[in-house]
């Protein structure tokens, strides 16, 4: 492995250990985070309640079916929840970076691509680093449109039909 590239991802490991660190922080404030919404949205649902109109400091703005499948997270302490999430969004993340970097044109060589990516990493940092902070859910959902993308492009119709829906819920 290349410095220039053992040195990228050394510096990536280290971007995302101090916003996961700072994620955790932020979750586990008492009025917590917008994922907080989302498992008290579950944990209504649990119990037959509306999640909207519940006073809490962030309110549900979500679907009910989202509410449904955020009941399991409700169940978990808020720093393991936190913890999964920002992993889950990490990964989402990585995976569309991963699927997204073949459709961008040829570039000459290896160098000019990484370039490429690096560029577009550093324009979305500070959208990114807003929604991994915030526990927002907008890292998964972009990646569930992407699944979508990719499966059609794939001829697989059914697939690309369950992402794009399990998206806009």
């Amino acid at each position: 492995m290349s410095v220039v590239r053992r040195g990228f991802w050394s510096a990536a490991l280290v971007a995302i250990a101090v916003m996961g660190f700072q994620t955790c922080r932020r979750a586990l404030r008492p009025e917590g985070y917008d994922l907080t919404a989302y498992t008290d949205a579950g944990a209504a649902a649990l119990h037959g309640v509306s999640p909207y109109g519940m006073d809490v400091t962030f309110p549900y703005l979500y679907s009910p079916c989202l509410a449904c499948l955020m009941a399991p997270w409700s169940w978990l302490p808020a720093v393991v929840a936190a913890l999964l999430w920002y992993g889950l969004s990490v990964f989402a993340v990585v995976w569309v970076v991963r699927c997204v970097r073949p459709w961008l044109p040829p570039a000459d060589g290896h160098k000019a691509s990484l370039l490429a990516v690096a560029l577009v990493a550093f324009g979305l940092f500070r959208l990114v680093h807003s929604n991994l902070l915030n526990g927002q859910i907008n890292l998964i959902l972009v990646a569930m449109c992407v699944a979508s993308f990719e499966a059609e492009r794939r001829d697989r119709a059914v697939l690309a039909g369950f992402w794009l829906a399990l998206a806009v819920h």
